[in-house]
């Protein structure tokens, strides 16, 4: 499966420590595959969700 977003690593507790440099490495392929696409994403939900259930709340630190 290609898309970072839809794999979930999933380890033994006594074999994780081997696999953490896997899970950082999905982490970061998530992350960047999430900002590659987050304009379309957010264009779509504009179009299609946004009448239904309002825009999307802007976070406020």
């Amino acid at each position: 499966m290609g898309d970072p977003l839809m794999v979930l690593p999933r380890f033994w507790s006594f074999d994780a420590d081997k696999h953490i440099d896997d899970v950082r490495v999905i982490g970061r392929d998530a992350s960047a595959y999430a900002e590659a696409n987050k304009a379309t994403e957010l264009e779509y939900y504009d179009i299609v969700c946004a009448p239904d259930y309002g825009p999307i709340p802007i976070a406020t630190p």
